[in-house]
């Protein structure tokens, strides 16, 4: 999605809560025209190209508006917080506030949430969807040696040469410790053309059992006492 399809839709949605067309009464955007200009040049552009996706954009808008308006709620003052560079911590990005509500906009995505397998695996379950956490790699957690067994299989078949072969020819935990960013790029992009092109040497059976193993412990943690 392109940096100007996120605004537009961002504000489009925070003027229709609003209920304005003059954006420039929405908090962040009021003292820059650069985004006011960006904002009205998309908007010229997209009832142009999709007037459908403007009517769909104000109609989700005003319904959040209505359903503040039931809580007894009035939507004096929007805020555009798209802007604003949240970290890593916020698991939902927050475009918009309005009385105290934090709203994400994500036009023609598919993914709403960008989380880890923890998060996923272990809040969500418990109705936990607020801040990220760090803790223990939850693959390794789950089915270590089902996963070293599947690292070692790949590290076997790469080059004589190979750095990492060289360097984490030992096990899984060496390898997340002392590899960097860059060794850790190439090798997931080794192991990737390994599976395109597996050889008769490459034996995907370590691959699948880790599958397996992964797939029952994140069932048991999702359903407890279904498998």
């Amino acid at each position: 999605m392109s940096k100007i399809q996120t605004v537009f839709s961002e504000i489009c949605v925070a003027a229709a809560i609003a209920d304005t067309s003059d954006i420039r009464v929405i908090k962040n955007i009021t003292d820059k025209p650069e985004i006011q200009a960006l904002y009205a040049e998309a908007l010229k552009n997209r009832i142009n190209t999709d007037p459908a996706s403007v009517l769909a954009l104000t109609k989700v808008g005003a319904a959040i508006r209505e359903f503040l308006r039931c809580k007894g709620i009035i939507p004096k003052e929007v805020a555009w917080t798209g802007n604003i560079n949240t970290g890593s911590v916020v698991t939902v990005a927050k475009d918009i506030e309005v009385s105290n509500y934090r709203i994400s906009v994500k036009e023609n995505a598919n993914v709403f949430i960008n989380a880890s397998p923890l998060t996923v695996f272990e809040d969500m379950p418990l109705g936990k969807f607020g801040q990220k956490r760090r803790g223990s790699d939850w693959f390794l957690k789950s089915a270590r040696d089902a996963l070293n067994e599947y690292y070692l299989s790949c590290v076997d078949l790469l080059p004589v040469g190979s750095l990492i072969k060289i360097k984490y020819s030992g096990c899984i935990e060496d390898y997340y410790r002392n590899s960097n960013l860059s060794e850790r790029k190439k090798f997931a992009a080794e192991v990737a053309d390994l599976q395109k092109n597996p050889g008769q040497s490459y034996n995907s059976s370590f691959g699948v059992h880790f599958l397996i193993k992964i797939g029952s412990k994140s069932l048991q943690t999702w359903l407890p006492g279904v498998v």
